[in-house]
């Protein structure tokens, strides 16, 4: 291997080592004057910001959960669904749909 190939590898995995992921943010959620919480089909939500947002521990994390509705949330078969962050910004997965 040739000594630039070396030095560029060698940077892109220092690059890729120091890089750190936005960390889940869990908050309250009282900043909004709209919030309210209510459970459906035994789990408990938060209202935020015009979605619910499962409560864990009495907090709730809308960088780590995708917001749901009314209609999702009602749903029996309905699972949060965790935002996933990939080189091309964020998707959720695991949510069942509404319908």
């Amino acid at each position: 291997m040739k000594k630039s190939k070396v030095i560029l590898l060698g940077l892109t995995i220092t690059f890729a080592a120091c890089r750190q992921e936005p960390k889940d943010e869990w908050v309250s959620g009282y900043d909004d004057p709209q919030s309210r919480d209510t459970t459906v089909n035994g789990h408990q939500y938060r209202y935020y910001h015009g979605f619910f947002y499962p409560i864990y521990g009495g907090f709730i994390s809308p960088r780590s959960y995708q917001g749901a509705t009314v209609q999702q949330i009602a749903n029996p078969r309905y699972q949060p669904a965790r935002v996933t962050r990939g080189g091309f910004g964020r998707t959720s997965a695991g949510r069942t749909s509404g319908s």
